[in-house]
């Protein structure tokens, strides 16, 4: 009967592939019309799917996905409003959360995560703690992040220097889009490798600049081209419409200010 269903389903456009794997079914995609909740929920659940797109499917609640295993789960352009941990499937790397209602980010620390798009929600903070260490890339852009911004760790007067910069070094995070919000500073003890800082109200910065090699400033229009880095040893600096046209320039005075290494 099971087999029927998913037969009809083809050819109600969605797509179901499957095969077996020593003893369990293994989904490469799933890409179904407007049940697709149902769908997904008609599989064993013991499959195995590279892809689950429940996009666009009106969910207004966090669906209950821990019996899955789903390497990239699209979530976008749905209702929801909460982030369910509990509810998220095994083996998960990659997840879409954009354009729904979310306002804030529970503890996803113990998640192996390693993209993770939250883009188009009404988030107003976040905290480092809550990332996942395995996660690479990280999309906050069109949020209602304003004023301080901060992905540092919260460390006491205590703490050496090189053990901080340890700490940090466990966190795989190299891509990180905050743009389009209304940021006045910026601050990230994790040494990432891009940031996107456009269309914000950038006025300072502070953070890891040895291993950026792409910073997008641009439309922070009141951001100096006097900044705290070093703008010649990032690879690519895009800084259109900030407060004047002129070459960003250093105005470090003093080494390792506040930065790790």
């Amino acid at each position: 009967m099971r087999q029927q269903l998913l037969f009809l389903a083809l050819f109600l456009g969605a797509f179901i592939s499957c095969h077996t794997n020593n003893g369990q079914a293994s989904g490469s995609a799933l890409v179904a019309s407007s049940s697709k909740l149902a769908q997904l929920q008609a599989l064993s659940q013991d499959a195995i799917m590279d892809k689950c797109d429940l996009s666009n499917s009106e969910l207004s609640s966090f669906p209950d996905l821990s019996s899955y295993t789903i390497k990239s789960l699209d979530l976008s352009s749905n209702e929801l409003d909460t982030i369910v941990v509990s509810y998220l499937p095994k083996g998960l790397e990659s997840l879409n959360l954009s354009s729904n209602k979310i306002k804030n980010i529970p503890d996803m620390s113990s998640l192996g995560i390693r993209h993770l798009d939250l883009s188009h929600n009404a988030i107003a903070s976040m905290s480092v703690d809550c990332i996942p260490k395995e996660l690479y890339s990280l999309d906050l852009s069109y949020n209602l992040l304003k004023s301080t911004f901060r992905l540092v760790l919260d460390m006491d007067f205590n703490h050496k220097y090189e053990d901080s910069a340890e700490l940090y070094r466990e966190y795989k995070l190299r891509d990180i889009n905050v743009s389009h919000n209304d940021l006045t500073f910026f601050e990230i003890g994790i040494p990432v490798q891009k940031i996107n800082l456009s269309y914000n109200d950038l006025n300072d910065l502070d953070f890891n600049y040895e291993n950026i090699s792409y910073l997008d400033l641009s439309n922070n229009h009141h951001l100096s081209n006097d900044v705290l880095l070093a703008p010649e040893k990032i690879d690519t600096i895009l800084h259109d419409n900030i407060s004047n046209k002129k070459e960003m320039v250093s105005i470090l005075t003093r080494p390792n200010r506040g930065l790790i290494y």
